[in-house]
């Protein structure tokens, strides 16, 4: 993900203060020299600001800087002068010979940053734990907005950072590497970024540094480890995606790309760089799809820039042409499983009172903003690459990217690229925008019975489709199985819709068997219950949740059920004794078990199990993978989500341990479980994940059968 909203929160403020205060000098320019200085053991930065500016005739000069900096001087023109430091604000009057033309202002200061985070967060909702800045032993994570340094509004910005650290310490930012080097007792890191850009970051650690090229650029791994395999299969792919995407977009925007491990867990992609935790480093996807994200962002988000305004598409486009496009590369099964994941996921998470606009989207921060940020951003353009074709669409991006970089671009400049790209008809275009990216929600489709009729050996299909208010124009894949000559074959269609009710009549060559609307998962829209599987997502996003201690459910182990509860974002649900439930049961929500029940009428809930399935007090079986504990036995422990017996859309979810089980080994199991959000049965050893599946839906009301007498 790219540099979350608060990262922007003190160029906010800094407009504020300036509306509020007399008019603030037009800084055409601004060179910055930042000299800094750390201290780990006492958390803590000493600096000194030199900025270069080149401003018009005005008075004032506004610097936002961390209201808890202390700032020993200020100099104008290299002589101390006065100035008011008013919250996260350094408030400079300018006198008449100095308003107008090339000046020089130098900040020296001191700040403390040490917010709490943790090394193994439960919950995955906020990737970054709302940490801004922190200093430490093992490292520096500052954010533009924490205010580590005098930031100033300006129609051009420069940096030259250098940072001393403690011996074997190395910092890394945005720009160029000027080099890194080690002086006594100190290692010292300069950086030259010229490109513009909406706030710097910086981070710092023990590193060993790796690096490689593609084409121009160099691409470097700063890691806390010297595990070589690990850090070249990074620079590797790092690459290998630079390469890729030059080809799709155009020149790499940036000097350089780096991989750099954090102390915490992080996944942010800054402006040449990305930043994982040294635990996200290690996990097996991140290589294949996330770190293909962080470098689309180089183009989308921190080379071609967000208007925050108008709502922040960039998430929606890394997420389509990296993690989406990696599973299309595959195969076409691939493509269709991932885009029915994110329907799944928008009814499970965020459909309802949660959902929103993508033209509100701005970070993710919840389960709902992350489906509609990323998934249904991602969506969009795939809609749109359908709709006027593979060459439009990759042509409209090139355009977009060589024309508006480091300029900020709203979804309407999207709209106006591709019409003018493919000759999208105006009218069309601002319908399909103004449906998908200012309107919540989604469409909810239905089919009415479908007739065959055959006239002279040639069959025809007829049916209704109808969707709810708000109505959507939309074009509709339909596909038809048929039988010909002994063989069977699908055709397709496209049916579109623009009313409540849409009447269609397909003919088909042979004789038809089973008519589905959106086979492929094509078309963004609100599933029926029945299509939604039972998932861990579900849990994340069902609305009310009895949560049933059971009595089988050993003391020891309640630590974790609390923690399970945290981990699916679910803190306010307190879980109730089996013995004191009475007055839940038979009440339709949906229960979650810490533990066998042993309750007839709670038991009841679980249903006819799956197949494959077996449950009992401290012991469980899931397609051959059985419960124990010891060095040569089975999982530890099952999670498991299931459909009510009701069939209501509600669910009976399940953390079974095994008997005997360790409350650690539920603990590591449980921080697992989150990231396994689209299955409906886990089991687990140790922490480690020893299988996973889901319990597909049976039906769909939009695929029905054909007869000849229908």
């Amino acid at each position: 993900m790219r540099l979350p909203i608060s990262g922007r929160v003190l160029c906010l403020a800094l407009l504020v203060f300036c509306c509020s205060r007399p008019a603030a000098a037009d800084v055409v320019s601004a060179d910055h020299d930042l000299s800094v200085r750390l201290f780990p053991a006492g958390h803590r930065l000493e600096a000194v600001d030199t900025l270069r500016l080149e401003i018009t005739d005005e008075s004032s000069l506004f610097l936002a800087l961390s209201g808890d900096a202390q700032v020993s001087s200020l100099t104008l023109d290299g002589r101390a002068t006065r100035f008011v430091q008013d919250g996260d604000m350094l408030y400079l009057h300018l006198p008449p010979e100095r308003r107008t033309g090339r000046i020089t202002v130098a900040v020296t200061y001191s700040a403390v940053f040490n917010d709490a985070f943790d090394t193994r967060p439960l919950s995955v909702d906020n990737p970054g734990q709302g940490v801004e800045g922190a200093i430490t032993d093992k490292g520096a994570f500052l954010l533009p907005g924490c205010g580590w340094y005098p930031e100033i509004e300006a129609d051009r910005r420069a940096f030259r950072i250098t940072v001393r650290a403690p011996r074997g310490m190395y910092a890394v930012t945005q720009g160029r590497l000027v080099g890194h080097e080690d002086q006594g007792e100190d290692s010292i890191s300069t950086w030259q970024a010229d490109k513009p850009v909406e706030g710097l970051a910086l981070c710092a650690g023990r590193y060993v540094v790796g690096r490689t090229r593609s084409g121009d650029t160099d691409v470097y791994a700063y890691f806390t480890s010297g595990d070589r395999d690990l850090m070249n299969s990074y620079l590797e792919t790092a690459a290998r995606d630079i390469d890729f995407y030059r080809e799709l977009f155009g020149p790499y925007p940036f000097e350089k790309f780096a991989v750099v491990e954090n102390f915490f867990p992080t996944g942010y992609g800054f402006p040449s760089y990305t930043v994982l935790g040294g635990s996200i480093l290690r996990l097996p996807f991140i290589l294949d799809t996330s770190l293909m994200h962080e470098i689309a962002h180089c183009w989308w988000g921190n080379g071609v820039l967000v208007d925050p305004e108008e709502g922040n598409w960039s998430e929606g486009l890394a997420t389509y042409v990296a993690d989406y496009l990696t599973r299309e590369r595959k195969s076409p099964s691939d493509a269709r499983d991932y885009r029915l994941g994110v329907l799944r996921d928008y009814a499970s998470l965020a459909a309802g009172e949660r959902d929103f606009p993508l033209s509100a989207f701005g970070s993710r921060n919840s389960p709902a903003s992350q489906v509609i940020g990323y998934g249904k951003g991602m969506f969009v353009f795939h809609m749109i690459r359908r709709h006027i074709g593979d060459a439009a669409f990759w042509k409209g991006l090139r355009t977009l990217a060589r024309e508006r970089m480091f300029k900020a671009v709203t979804w309407d400049d999207f709209r106006e690229t591709f019409e003018r790209v493919s000759g999208w008809n105006d009218a069309d275009s601002r319908t399909f925008f103004a449906q998908w990216i200012d309107r919540a929600g989604a469409p909810i489709l239905t089919l009415g019975r479908p007739s065959v009729h055959r006239r002279n050996g040639e069959y025809t299909v007829k049916g209704e489709i109808s969707q709810g208010n708000p109505v959507y124009s939309l074009e509709l894949p339909v596909s038809v199985q048929a039988t010909a000559g002994g063989q069977e074959k699908t055709e397709s269609r496209t049916v579109d819709m623009d009313d409540e009710h849409e009447n269609f009549a397909l003919e088909v060559q042979g004789q038809p068997k089973r008519l589905t609307v959106d086979p492929d998962a094509d078309v963004f829209r609100l599933l029926p219950p029945e299509e939604v599987p039972p998932t861990v997502n579900s849990v994340r996003g069902a609305g009310r949740l009895v949560v049933v201690l059971s009595r089988s459910f050993a003391s020891q182990w309640r630590d974790a059920c609390g923690s399970l509860l945290t981990a699916l974002g679910r803190r306010g649900d307190v879980p109730v004794r089996e013995e004191r439930t009475d007055a839940y049961v038979g009440r339709g929500e949906s229960v979650l078990f810490c533990g066998y029940p042993e309750t007839a009428a709670w038991r009841a809930r679980l249903g006819s199990l799956p197949a494959g399935l077996k449950l009992s007090p401290g012991s469980f079986s899931m397609n051959g993978v059985t419960s124990g504990t010891g060095a040569n036995s089975g999982a530890d422990t099952l999670f498991t989500v299931l459909p009510s017996p009701a069939r209501d859309g509600s669910f009976t979810a399940g953390f079974f341990p095994a008997a005997g089980a360790s409350p650690q080994a539920l603990l590591d199991a449980v921080r697992k479980i989150p990231h396994y959000g689209k299955y409906s049965y886990l089991a687990f050893k140790d922490g480690v994940n020893e299988l996973k599946g889901t319990f597909e839906p049976s039906s769909s009301s939009l695929s029905v059968a054909l007869s000849e007498a229908q």
